[in-house]
C-alpha cells in the first residue's frame, strides 16, 4: 500500500512539473509575441507620413466663431487640401460659457503645414510636427498603443512634449 502511495505522489508531481514547464512556455511565447507587436508599432509609427488622429484645441473663442473655422494644409508652400472642421465644446467648460473647443482631425500628414482660420479674423499655422510612439509592453494588460505628436510649432513658438503623460495636442488661444 506504501509503494502505491509513493507511485501516485510521483505521478501527480510529474504532472505538476509538466505543467509547470507548459505554464512557462505559454510565458514566454506571450511575451515574444507582445515584444514583436511592440517593436513594429514603433516602426510603424516612425515610417508613416502621416498621424491617425489629432486633437487640436482652441480657448477664447465664441460658438458663433467655431463654427467657421477653416483648415487649408500646404505641402511645399501649396494648397494640397482645404477643409471645414466644426469644434465641440468641452463639457468641462460648458459651465463656464464654453470658452474651450476640441475639433480631431484625422490622417494628419506631419511633413505640411496646417493653417487654422478661425472666423475669417485669426490665423494659426502648425508645423514642425513630429511623431512619437507611446505604448506599453506590459504583457499583462492590454494597453492602447498609438503615434502622438512629440514636438511642433504653432505660429513660431516651438512646443515639445515634456513625458509620455502629457498629451500634446496643439491649442490655439483668441489674440484680442
Amino acid at each position: 500500500m506504501k509503494d502505491f502511495f509513493i507511485r501516485i505522489l510521483k505521478k501527480a508531481f510529474s504532472i505538476l512539473i509538466k505543467l509547470m514547464l507548459l505554464f512557462i512556455l505559454l510565458f514566454c511565447g506571450i511575451f515574444i509575441i507582445k515584444y514583436f507587436n511592440f517593436k513594429n508599432q514603433i516602426r510603424i509609427c516612425s515610417n508613416s507620413p502621416t498621424l491617425k488622429y489629432l486633437d487640436v484645441e482652441f480657448k477664447g473663442f465664441t460658438e458663433s466663431e467655431m463654427l467657421r473655422t477653416r483648415v487649408r494644409r500646404y505641402k511645399n508652400n501649396q494648397i494640397v487640401d482645404s477643409f471645414v472642421i466644426t469644434p465641440k465644446c468641452d463639457e468641462i467648460s460648458t459651465q463656464k460659457g464654453c470658452t474651450y473647443f476640441i475639433a480631431t482631425l484625422k490622417d494628419v500628414y506631419v511633413a505640411d503645414v496646417y493653417e487654422f482660420i478661425v472666423a475669417d479674423t485669426q490665423c494659426h499655422k502648425l508645423y514642425n510636427m513630429e511623431k512619437v510612439f507611446i505604448g506599453s509592453m506590459d504583457i499583462l494588460v492590454s494597453t492602447n498603443k498609438f503615434c502622438t505628436l512629440d514636438s511642433y510649432t504653432i505660429d513660431g513658438i516651438n512646443y515639445k512634449k515634456i513625458h509620455d503623460f502629457q498629451l500634446a495636442s496643439p491649442c490655439f488661444e483668441k489674440v484680442h
